[in-house]
């Protein structure tokens, strides 16, 4: 039995503590081991490569070329006395091609390329704030679970000091039996409680450790009030100055919005797609330039020089034209999609920022008032707990000051964390990728 039990405390000293750590720490860890980010940078890197591949389509192209000929003795070929037929020859050569004209479509497509590394650049770019974003929520999703548990356990400790209280008194005969049967359901149902809680707490630490790929971190629980003096500022606002600050966020919107800025590049793609077509219709022009040199195997067995040839060459298409003109109306009506498909989103975008910048100031309004309530609650809540004690209160009305507690602390957990909800939508749609960025916008101007 000894042995089980040092066995047991060997394992768990084994196991790596539990650390505590900062939203920003949590943030740097995110960084370092997201495989979804790791994917955007490799995107974009492969983006720089068709860039780079498309302006290499433009310069001049250089070539070696080589021949090797083997010819089998012919029985009918009959030469003049002294003369032997050539059996072997051996050529080497140099080409250089240059595109002259291709309709525009060579320093199109290269314009296309890398108007297609700039989107890859916003998606790489996105795909970091949308994961920094992503920490946030899970980080305070799972300092929420850990309050409910903790605001639980602490329900349990006092249902249990109260069932004690009311047991005496029933045994006294100063409670009647259904009062004291209440405190017994109350008293179950916070264990009920307590496990489901704790099913919602592995959840949540699952989802933070899966982010980070490391479940030896916890968040640090008073994070949630270190936005207290931003919440402050907020509430001061009048209508007049939320509607400035709106305004503001819009045009700011306008300009750094990512998505935005990708569907505007897409649309200036679309554009050059519509020119090129327009190319098929045109004549094509090439240059080469050849230098060779052959060895007949002579008895001097030297390659003599052939000389230098310049080629130049131009095509026009004659038929079928149809499939040119449909590919041109193709990419007209895919230009003008992507207009509409841009204004659609602009209207989202401008409407997700005004209803995210509104709950926002709402959830700062209802932090304070949920304050006020827990303190009133709690003030109440003492009162009818002594005078329960005393035995001058039922324990219904005990209970329902106990429930107007509860749900007062959990109103305030959860306006807590609707504020950084909130907060972070916003910085999301300004595509801002610090919170400070967004703070020093809302409160310096």
């Amino acid at each position: 039995m000894r042995c089980i039990f040092c066995l047991i405390l060997f394992l768990a000293l084994q196991l790596p503590a539990q650390e505590t750590i900062s939203l920003d720490r949590a943030r740097e860890i995110a960084l370092e081991n997201s495989r979804e980010l790791q994917t955007s940078e490799l995107g974009f890197k492969m983006a720089v490569q068709k860039s780079r591949e498309a302006f290499w389509g433009m310069v001049p192209s250089v070539s070696l070329t080589s021949l090797y000929q083997r010819k089998k003795d012919s029985p009918k070929m009959e030469l003049p006395p002294g003369m032997e037929a050539e059996k072997e020859m051996r050529n080497v050569g140099i080409q250089l091609v240059q595109p002259i004209f291709y309709g525009g479509k060579l320093f199109l497509n290269y314009q296309i390329a890398n108007k297609s590394k700039k989107i890859q650049h916003n998606l790489m770019v996105q795909s970091t704030i949308e994961l920094l974003g992503d920490v946030e929520e899970k980080y305070f999703n799972l300092i929420e679970a850990l309050e409910l548990e903790q605001i639980t356990r602490q329900n349990i400790q006092v249902s249990e000091k109260r069932l004690q209280i009311a047991e005496l008194h029933y045994s006294n005969g100063t409670i009647p039996k259904s009062d004291y049967l209440q405190l017994q359901v109350e008293n179950a149902n916070s264990k009920v409680e307590i496990l489901q809680i704790e099913t919602l707490l592995n959840l949540r630490k699952r989802e933070f450790a899966n982010l980070l790929q490391n479940s030896n971190y916890l968040p640090d629980e008073n994070s949630l009030n270190s936005y207290d003096d931003w919440i402050s500022k907020t509430i001061s606002w009048d209508d007049t100055e939320q509607k400035r600050i709106t305004e503001e966020l819009k045009k700011i919107c306008t300009e750094a919005n990512l998505g935005l800025r990708s569907l505007q590049e897409g649309i200036e793609i679309n554009q050059k797609l519509k020119t090129m077509s327009k190319g098929n219709f045109l004549p094509t022009v090439n240059l080469s330039v050849d230098q060779s040199w052959t060895d007949s195997f002579t008895p001097d067995n030297k390659f003599e020089d052939d000389g230098w040839t310049v080629n130049l060459s131009a095509s026009i298409p004659l038929f079928p034209i149809a499939d040119n003109l449909t590919k041109y109306r193709y990419s007209a009506h895919q230009l003008k999609k992507s207009y509409l498909e841009k204004s659609i989103t602009t209207d989202e975008v401008m409407i997700g920022l005004e209803s995210a910048f509104y709950n926002f100031v709402s959830s700062a309004h209802q932090v304070k008032a949920t304050e006020k309530a827990l303190e009133y609650s709690q003030l109440t809540y003492d009162q009818m707990e002594e005078r329960f004690r005393q035995g001058l209160i039922s324990s219904n009305d005990l209970l329902s000051m106990d429930t107007m507690l509860k749900a007062a602390k959990t109103n305030l957990l959860t306006c807590r964390k609707n504020f950084v909800g909130a907060k972070s939508d916003i910085q999301k749609l300004l595509s801002f990728r610090n919170e400070e960025e967004l703070f020093n916008q809302l409160y310096t101007n």
